[in-house]
């Protein structure tokens, strides 16, 4: 008995996980908001004009500028004048604009 408890026994070999996904509450709970959180990006992406191929922060900055602009063409829409109008065109929004027109003008809907 004296010789084996003289005999150093290894250290005990930690347990390692398989990789893969945490089943833990909170790693859960972060999966679940990161999915939220690229669905509904992916969503904003899909109704801004040229929103695809910008990261996330530019995309955002992109959709910040976008609903100022369709603010001021409601605010036009509400005051009687033509948000179409030359003169009350964004530069920026000018395209999508002219496309707009032309898809309403073909009998197109938004």
């Amino acid at each position: 008995m004296q010789e084996e408890d003289s005999v150093p026994k290894p250290p005990p070999t930690k347990v390692r996980r398989k990789h893969g996904t945490a089943m833990d509450p909170q790693s859960i709970a972060a999966r679940t908001r990161r999915e939220r959180f690229s669905d509904r990006i992916r969503t904003l992406q899909r109704l801004v004009p040229n929103a695809e191929r910008l990261d996330t922060v530019s995309m955002l900055g992109q959709t910040l500028e976008y609903v100022r602009f369709l603010q001021h063409q409601v605010s036009e829409l509400y005051h009687g004048k033509d948000p179409a109008a030359p003169s009350n065109v964004c530069e920026k929004w000018k395209d999508f604009m002219e496309a707009e027109c032309a898809s309403a003008n073909q009998g197109g809907s938004i």
